[in-house]
């Protein structure tokens, strides 16, 4: 577990994998993305939003990442997710849980994937954060499953550094988790 960003870039770099890796990580007062391939990090700075699907989009590694005619559902599920955090700028848990379960070009190039006839991949989970107090939301499963089991039972605690998980097949939603101090 890392407590700040430094903290997580050494982290990253102690440890070994074998293959490439996209993270974003923040703290309150940075915010950085880390593409990562077995010998080298390269480390930038989002700006307002960060998003990241499955494709590299540092320069230096777009020769390995898969093209919009290879994998036409990154790309997709990463223009509609910008497209969608550009339009607002105050976003509440209802409001994230919404972006993640976000059917625009189901069932495969939406940002809420479903398997098709094929039984090509789905979303498992999803994590979206605000990064300006640095509370998270995860959700298990569909996010389209989930959403709704957010708005069920008592409001969670969306204080500073909170981080609400919400298990989408079962409709159950995990105690908010304080950040570490």
């Amino acid at each position: 577990m890392s407590t700040s960003v430094e903290e997580f870039a050494r982290n990253l770099s102690r440890q070994p994998w074998l293959i490439p890796l996209i993270c974003v990580a923040a703290d309150k007062s940075t915010t950085r993305v880390f593409d990562a391939t077995p010998d080298r990090e390269y480390v930038t700075s989002p700006g307002r939003t960060a998003v990241r699907t499955n494709h590299n989009l540092v320069p230096e590694l777009r020769h390995v990442a898969p093209t919009l005619d290879e994998y036409p559902s990154t790309h997709h599920r990463y223009q509609r997710a910008t497209q969608l955090l550009n339009k607002h700028t105050d976003w509440t848990f209802e409001g994230l849980a919404g972006l993640a379960a976000d059917h625009d070009g189901y069932p495969q190039s939406s940002i809420c994937r479903h398997p098709g006839p094929d039984g090509k991949s789905q979303t498992l989970y999803s994590v979206t954060m605000r990064i300006n107090d640095g509370v998270a939301l995860a959700l298990l499963g569909n996010p389209c499953e989930s959403a709704g089991a957010l708005s069920d039972g008592p409001r969670p605690d969306l204080s500073d550094g909170s981080v609400v998980i919400v298990e989408g097949h079962s409709g159950t939603r995990l105690s908010a988790i304080p950040h570490a101090p």
